[in-house]
């Protein structure tokens, strides 16, 4: 083993990135497994699988050096499993069962299902160099499905977080709540996106409301919303148009965000500028997101969220909104 590695190290390498990748996405559906298999029964289940990407980028750092081990495991242990008759199949069957273990510990099934899908992607043929597109071509095609799942993800990230790339690359300066003179002339460019999308209250309703007569202020199309930046102009938009703090109540109602705790339209809270505030919530955990109404992106960019919070702000006299701010709770 060793001196082919001194001899052609280009194999190893690709060998060792193939591995280092084959943790993460093994990560990645080892925490789907267990939140859908030993998640919070009473949560929806976008939440219960939603920090899926979170934890394996967060300690990405840790899977170089597992990645490391797996190397001399593919190497050695493992090349010796695949090459004993009915190896495979039978640390398949074992890592298998001992997965079930997390109906017992969530944590220690987390592990073995970890296990089980990088053997299945990478470990059951141990001893193969990395990508190419020659060697792509020799595989079986069990391997192939494997490989291809794993761009699958990969494209699922870029298809989710391309529409608000700029918002994480290009935060807005503005502090959390936003005013109408920001929301009208936004420092970052998911907020001029979302302005020219929404240039007036009637584009934030469904076709239906926006085509009644009295116009429906309460029918926000969330199927439009796509981040953040979108909804606060809208809810902003549309809570303006509403009436004052006495309206504010029943419009979250009607979205289906829950009010009455701390503070509502009969009770707002009044800041030391005589500014009236009015709460509302909704609870992703139980319900879902609230948006983008894409599923995919829905999951992969909200899952986590366990509670979206909005707060309105009115001037003293309560007629006239001055600024927004929703904030979202995560897990």
């Amino acid at each position: 083993m060793i001196s082919v590695a001194r001899s052609d190290p280009a194999p190893l390498v690709g060998r060792y990135f193939r591995i280092l990748f084959s943790t993460l996405i093994a990560a990645m559906v080892a925490l789907v497994i267990s939140g859908l298999l030993w998640g919070n029964p009473n949560a929806h289940f976008a939440h219960r699988i939603g920090g899926f990407w979170i934890i394996p980028l967060v300690i990405s750092p840790i899977f170089i050096g597992v990645a490391f081990i797996l190397l001399l495991l593919d190497q050695t242990v493992f090349r010796w499993i695949v090459g004993l008759k009915g190896g495979s199949a039978g640390l398949t069957l074992i890592l298998t069962s001992l997965t079930g273990l997390g109906y017992f510990d969530p944590v220690l099934g987390t592990f073995f299902a970890f296990l089980l899908v990088y053997w299945l992607m990478t470990g059951r043929v141990a001893g193969r160099p990395g990508w190419s597109l020659n060697g792509f071509v020799q595989i079986a095609w069990d391997e192939k499905f494997y490989l291809l799942f794993s761009g699958f993800v990969c494209a699922a990230f870029l298809y989710a977080f391309l529409p608000v790339l700029p918002q994480i690359v290009f935060p807005s300066n503005a502090a959390g709540a936003k005013t109408r003179a920001h929301l009208e002339n936004p420092d970052h460019w998911y907020g001029k996106q979302a302005l020219s999308r929404f240039p007036d209250a009637v584009s934030c309703l469904d076709p239906e409301a926006a085509n009644s007569r009295p116009t429906d202020f309460q029918r926000l199309d969330w199927t439009q919303i796509r981040h953040q930046g979108d909804a606060e102009l809208c809810v902003f938009r549309l809570l303006a148009a509403s009436g004052g703090v006495a309206q504010a109540t029943a419009w979250f109602e009607a979205q289906g965000f829950t009010t009455g705790t701390p503070w509502t339209s009969d009770n707002p809270y009044v800041t030391d500028a005589g500014h009236q505030r009015v709460y509302a919530s909704w609870a992703a955990w139980r319900d879902g997101p609230k948006y983008p109404a894409d599923p995919l992106r829905r999951i992969i960019l909200h899952g986590h969220v366990v509670t979206i919070a909005i707060e309105a702000e009115y001037d003293p006299t309560g007629q006239t909104m001055t600024d927004i701010r929703i904030s979202h709770t995560i897990k």
